[in-house]
């Protein structure tokens, strides 16, 4: 069974191609548009997912979009008119383009790919988040916590995973919405809204939760395990909202914002773990399968596991808008009788580099024997290889690496490649059987830590030795890498380790500030001749500045 599922007009718009209950080809829209968070419908990522799988539009069983859109727009309606007259501004730029395409997707989409209206089905959008994340696990039991904001009417959903089976076990309804405690936090600080929850987490590391009692009071926890939200005394707790344009108080002796963001994520952990409770006592498991945009920091995913009531946690590597697109289409071909396949073991989904012939295994060694030489020496690089990753994080095949030894690698990297602010971190790889000496790895998190979904604390005077890979709270969000799953990432971190004694390497995704990540050779080249990368793999070249 051949299934094309889809996701858009909220952010990362996505597709992705399942057969036989297996994802074989996975994208954003953004690679290919070049346009950050592009909510736009996924033509060209569908395409490069249909042409990957080797079918053609006609010969999908299933077209799957992951949401139900007269609902999202039933509870848009609802929210622009409970909110007259405040809302007169704002009503026809929320509502007029649902008058459009946006509520006739069944029509856009056999306009758009040729396919017959009876093949296309609707997934609702959390249950689509839920999907993507138990049927991409390795467990064959979980229970499912997804968090996120609303885009119908569910914000939080509780359900337990079986086999072939996803059963929903309770909902909780905008506005009451971590996501929405998450974007008005990352609003208030001139962070982006919802489109700046990794900076709000990121900004966290850095303060500490001095307002956390007063944001908590904005939060009320019922008997049943549910929760409200007074989003205007949040708004209060959170203290006088930064001025646009004005200084971010997060280092030195006035860390206001920074604590301020930290508060807010303390509040986010302490509802996450209210609802895992819950959710532990409804379903019974000791394993969690978490989705959702809240699941994307690795911060609140090493409390959840710390703290939290499950043995075992797993987040796949697109969790929230991207990966909807690929649960749906996992929940159609569940629903519909395919057997549980394989879970997900790789998040290598997206476009080879440079489509072609393959490089030698000769050619390939020389590239992470020079490379590694280069990293020795203080070198930055960038490595474009294979097939890009799913989801937004950078895992080796689209990355920009560096020695994390010594001071000042995070700043130099900071302002002379990525050009973004300094208390953003920098994600760090190292070979999975030796992790262990250098961090804590939260236990039960294994199959996180392939997709950089969890931190882990330095340890053994490794804080020392691999400064630039700490964030202020001195965590590090690792990287574990299986020699079996990408020898060659995991090669390079062994030749690294035996020239410094350290095997450990700064990564950090290929791409420029306000820029998606590089998809084929093209972006990868923009990037080198726009940074300050002092070398640039491609496959099996090699290039130098000035060279």
């Amino acid at each position: 069974m051949r299934i094309l599922g889809l996701g858009a007009f909220h952010r990362d718009a996505a597709a992705a191609v399942v057969v036989d209950g297996v994802a074989v080809a996975a994208a954003a829209e953004e690679r290919f548009s070049r346009e950050k968070h592009d909510a736009s419908f996924p033509r060209r990522a569908a395409r490069f997912c249909l042409g990957e799988a080797g079918v053609t539009a006609r010969e999908l069983d299933f077209v799957v979009f992951a949401e139900k859109p007269s609902r999202r727009f039933e509870r848009l309606l609802a929210d622009e008119m409970t909110s007259y007259p405040r809302s007169w501004k704002s009503f026809p730029k929320v509502l007029f383009p649902w008058l459009g395409d946006r509520l006739w997707v069944r029509g856009r989409i056999c306009d758009e790919l040729g396919v017959d209206p009876e093949k296309v089905l609707f997934v609702a959008s959390q249950r689509a988040r839920a999907a993507n994340a138990f049927f991409g696990s390795p467990f064959e039991e979980a229970a499912v916590l997804v968090a996120d904001e609303a885009l119908e009417w569910a914000a939080t959903t509780l359900a337990r995973g079986r086999g072939s089976e996803l059963e929903v076990l309770g909902e909780i309804h905008h506005p009451h919405s971590l996501g929405l405690l998450a974007a008005t936090a990352s609003e208030r600080l001139g962070l982006g809204g919802a489109e700046g929850f990794g900076r709000l987490y990121a900004l966290a590391s850095s303060g500490k939760p001095t307002r956390a009692a007063e944001v908590a009071a904005a939060v009320r926890f019922a008997e049943d395990g549910s929760y409200e939200l007074d989003v205007e005394r949040l708004g209060e707790a959170l203290g006088p909202a930064r001025e646009a344009g004005g200084p971010l108080l997060w280092s030195g002796g006035d860390r206001t914002h920074a604590d301020a963001a930290a508060s807010a994520v303390r509040a986010i952990g302490d509802v996450l773990l209210h609802l895992a409770r819950e959710l532990h006592r409804r379903a019974a498991s000791e394993n969690l399968c978490f989705g959702g945009a809240l699941a994307s920091s690795a911060e609140l995913n090493a409390r959840l596991a710390a703290e939290g009531p499950f043995r075992r946690l797993f987040v796949p590597p697109a969790p929230s808008d991207a990966g909807a697109a690929l649960g749906a289409a996992l929940d159609v071909a569940h629903t519909l009788g395919k057997p549980r396949r394989a879970p997900l073991a790789h998040a290598f989904l997206g476009q080879s580099v440079s489509p072609g012939a393959p490089v030698s295994e000769g050619a390939a060694r020389e590239v992470v024997e020079r490379l590694a030489a280069a990293l020795a020496a203080g070198k930055t690089v960038g490595w474009a290889r294979g097939r890009f990753e799913w989801g937004a994080r950078s895992l080796g095949n689209r990355s920009i690496l560096a020695s994390p030894l010594g001071k000042g690698v995070r700043e130099r990297i900071g302002a002379t490649v990525k050009r973004r602010e300094d208390y953003l971190p920098l994600c760090c790889a190292v070979p999975a059987e030796r992790a262990a000496e250098f961090f804590d790895v939260p236990a039960g998190t294994e199959g996180l830590a392939p997709f950089l979904h969890v931190a882990a604390r330095a340890r053994n005077g490794s804080a020392e030795a691999i400064p630039s890979v700490l964030q202020g709270d001195a965590n590090a969000r690792p990287q574990l890498v299986d020699r079996g799953t990408d020898p060659a990432l995991h090669d390079l971190l062994v030749q690294f380790g035996e020239r410094t004694g350290v095997p450990v390497l700064v990564s950090t995704s290929l791409n420029l500030r306000g820029d998606p990540i590089a998809r084929g050779e093209a972006d990868a080249t923009a990037v080198f001749e726009r940074s300050g990368l002092d070398l640039l793999a491609v496959e099996g070249e090699l290039r130098e500045r000035g060279g």
